[in-house]
């Protein structure tokens, strides 16, 4: 099973804080040894220009519909 991280909200992270929550959540990643995990995506549907993961993640799902 194949599936994608998704995680939005990340404009409840203060800006300070941002790097060392996502570098928490990849280290995680690592240590639970995720099987299957193909990418995570750090995101805020608030502010979507923020978050260019946001763009990476809707071409990446474009392109598992239409390959």
């Amino acid at each position: 099973l194949d599936y994608l991280i998704i995680v939005n909200k990340m404009d409840c992270v203060d800006e300070d804080e941002e790097e060392e929550f996502r570098t928490q959540i990849l280290h995680e990643k690592r240590s639970l040894n995720l099987k299957g995990l193909q990418k995570i995506y750090f995101i805020s549907a608030k502010y979507p220009k923020r978050y260019p993961d946001w763009l990476r993640m809707v071409n990446y799902l474009i392109d598992r519909l239409h390959p």
